[in-house]
């Protein structure tokens, strides 16, 4: 990979590629085990989770792969393709008894009347919501500042070392929980026999 990007002239990549996906910790781990590793290390591929998705993740988890503890990630919710896919799955009804060349020529179709008529008809919208957002995030900057003032943070890497601190705390208690667990359900089947006799 970097053979070829020195052939074509091609800088390396200056900062990350991320990706958004509902299991994005689990994608990844299987990225590292596959034969696109190189490629994906070479692009510095980085696997988020959605904020709405991330609760149901363990905390360690959520340190790493969470969009909003992400530094420089945005605030997309990384829905975009479920919604796509989503529609797309309305036609399975019409296409049930299609052959397999009219079932690809059927998906075709709809994606090129989805670019058509809704991708490029949502595109102004898209554009302006994300610019109002950025001008509302940009408008409400002093008084963030304000209240981390007011908190006594001057220097905003402190939510970083924070974070850092978490993911130490979390590391260190990992194996903790599986000891507990056990004794849960050694109590409970006690209980359960108990109640048995």
């Amino acid at each position: 990979m970097e053979q070829d990007q020195m052939q074509r002239g091609l800088l390396p990549p200056e900062g990350k590629f991320s990706f958004g996906y509902d299991l994005g910790c689990k994608v990844e781990r299987t990225v590292v085990k596959s034969l696109m590793f190189s490629l994906t290390e070479c692009q510095k591929l980085l696997m988020l989770i959605s904020i709405l998705h991330g609760h149901a993740h363990q905390h360690l988890c959520q340190l790493t792969f969470l969009l909003i503890y992400v530094i420089g990630a945005g605030m997309e919710n990384l829905k975009q393709y479920e919604w796509y896919f989503s529609k797309l799955n309305m036609l399975g009804g019409v296409m049930q008894y299609m052959s397999m060349f009219h079932h690809c020529q059927a998906i075709v179709h709809y994606a090129a009347h989805t670019d058509k008529y809704e991708t490029y008809a949502n595109l102004s919208k898209f554009i302006y919501t994300n610019y109002q957002s950025a001008l509302n995030t940009l408008a409400g900057l002093g008084k963030m500042m304000e209240a981390l003032q007011a908190l006594g943070i001057t220097n905003i890497e402190i939510c970083s070392q924070w974070l850092k601190n978490e993911q130490c705390f979390l590391e260190e208690r990992k194996d903790l929980s599986q000891p507990m667990m056990a004794e849960r359900e050694y109590l409970s089947k006690l209980k359960a026999l108990v109640d048995c006799q």
